[in-house]
């Protein structure tokens, strides 16, 4: 057996081959961007949240912002209340598919969403009008309010 520089002749050959069929990572420079900015203060329509309502999505590949705008990341909170949301779980949550095909450029910060409903499920409103039915004081002499 014949060595050169400490292996053996087919033993770097095998390791030649081997290293020139194993694919290299594609360097951060190559991926295309794909930037999420979200708003300070969004008001979000229906009980979710939806990644295009919250944040501005640019990318070279439209089917793919498409697709994240349309993404559901969170619950939104009840009528009219506002709730805090990190946006840090959404990378760890729902784009790291996308980090093998993007370079991901996400703003981490806290926002404040606010819910506002533009039609109230009638279960909703049912339960606001009891509670405020419920919440008036009897007049004088009447037992309910047909009386």
């Amino acid at each position: 057996m014949v060595f050169r520089r400490g292996f053996p002749t087919g033993l770097s050959t095998l390791a030649a081959l081997f290293i020139l069929a194993t694919p290299f990572p594609v360097a951060a420079a190559e991926l295309p961007v794909l930037a999420i900015r979200f708003q300070d203060n969004p008001v979000v329509d229906g009980p979710a949240v939806r990644l295009g309502e919250i944040a501005r999505i640019t990318a070279a590949d439209g089917k793919s912002v498409a697709a994240l705008e349309s993404l559901e990341v969170a619950k939104a909170a009840s009528f009219g209340l506002t709730r805090v949301f990190d946006t840090e779980g959404i990378l760890v949550r729902f784009l790291k598919p996308y980090s093998s095909r993007y370079l991901i450029d996400l703003e981490r910060k806290s926002i404040r969403l606010t819910t506002r409903f533009v039609t109230l499920p009638a279960d909703t409103l049912s339960a606001l009008l009891e509670a405020f039915l419920g919440a008036q004081p009897a007049a004088k002499g009447r037992s309910g309010p047909g009386s």
